[in-house]
């Protein structure tokens, strides 16, 4: 998170801060050799110091949108779990900062290990070295979620930095109001059929801010960590995926709208929902969490492809002359499941199977005396490969 730093002390914050492995808390040494003394948590580039604490409030803002703790009883929910955000402070009290900054804590954070980066910053000058910076990022695989700029201007005319510069790894984020239009009042969203790549919702956003306080803000600052947040998702879903694999899912799984025509490259708005359920199907027997689930069953099935601990709740039992086998089944996104039978383990049907399914519960059952006896049950998951 390239932005104004991060309240580390808010409620809603707590825990979610990257952690330089390299480098000891506060032992006066620079134990990683990077040029920055204890820099265990990112860097305040502004100040020059290792605490990227935040007196604006918009880089709080921000982070909260993408990973305030969830299941906390208070605040809001961020839009991921179990992420780590590297705090690099760039943006100072006044919100302004410098392309210099901006250089060197991209470099930072492409340094640390950070593949995605959120930069929900506009205006700047256009600049050879930043521009060659992205390059470095385009190179080792770094995708930058970018904000769009809020003037309410084209940006194919009117190119506003860092979001314009022509690089396939930055992906560009216009906002959207609750009405599902481009935010046109205060702090209109800019757009640009080829300049900005999707719109999310920016508009009257509530998140954490500075001491323990939230606040709701409206700008393409608050849409691109709804697009960071899903690009890390998908990330995690899909470890191998390259920068451009990311991107054209979350442009292909955009719902399309005519308020978007013409304005955005994709043409539409960010589904999350929709670009999870694409990167599973394009990947579906990859096993995110290491359960032995692979991620398409865990998604048709309910259950939670990132932690190991919450499985497919598949029921095997023996009622009366039935072998029965029963899962939820909840509403799903491009695929469903079933329940098949075997008598050899090799060829399988769903011939034969007793449907007592009922509501958000699939469940078959075979006879295991009389005639047509088949013997064996799974359930099977049918999906569509996205085009």
């Amino acid at each position: 998170m390239l932005d104004s730093g991060l309240n580390f002390t808010h409620p809603d914050l707590l825990g979610i801060t990257w952690i330089n492995p390299g480098e000891y808390s506060s032992d006066g040494i620079d134990n990683d050799g990077n040029g920055r003394v204890d820099d265990y948590r990112g860097w305040d580039f502004v100040n020059n110091d290792n605490n990227p604490m935040d007196d604006l409030g918009h880089g709080s803002h921000v982070t909260g949108i993408i990973a305030a703790t969830r299941n906390n009883g208070q605040g809001i929910a961020g839009l991921i779990s179990d992420v780590k955000i590297m705090v690099c402070k760039i943006l100072n009290a006044s919100n302004s900062g410098t392309t210099s900054n901006l250089i060197a804590a991209t470099n930072y954070s492409r340094l640390r290990g950070a593949r995605i980066m959120n930069m929900s910053l506009q205006n700047y000058p256009y600049s050879t070295s930043l521009s060659a910076a992205f390059d470095v990022c385009e190179a080792a695989g770094v995708l930058l979620s970018v904000c769009a700029g809020n003037q309410g201007r084209n940006n194919d005319v009117t190119p506003n930095y860092p979001s314009s510069y022509d690089h396939p790894n930055i992906i560009a984020v216009g906002n959207h109001s609750r009405s599902n239009v481009r935010w046109a009042g205060v702090s209109g969203s800019n757009y640009g059929e080829n300049k900005v790549d999707i719109f999310a919702p920016g508009t009257d956003i509530l998140s954490p801010v500075l001491g323990t306080s939230y606040n709701y803000y409206t700008a393409t600052s608050m849409a691109t960590p709804a697009v960071t947040a899903a690009a890390a998702a998908l990330k995690y879903t899909n470890p191998d995926w390259s920068v451009s694999q990311i991107k054209d899912c979350l442009l292909n799984s955009a719902i399309v709208g005519s308020a978007y025509q013409g304005i955005c490259v994709s043409g539409g708005r960010l589904d999350f929902l929709n670009s999870i359920s694409r990167a599973i199907r394009l990947n579906a027997n990859h096993d995110s969490d290491g359960d032995g689930s692979p991620n398409i069953l865990e998604y048709l099935s309910g259950a939670r492809l990132d932690d190991a601990s919450i499985k497919p709740f598949v029921v095997t039992d023996i009622i009366g002359n039935l072998l029965m086998i029963t899962v939820p089944r909840p509403s799903r996104l491009g695929g469903y499941l079933e329940v098949e039978t075997s008598s050899d383990l090799i060829n399988w049907s769903t011939d034969g199977v007793i449907d007592y399914s009922w509501g958000a519960t699939l469940s078959g059952a075979i006879p295991m005396h009389g005639e047509n006896l088949r013997g064996f049950l799974r359930i099977r998951s049918r999906y569509t490969i996205p085009q």
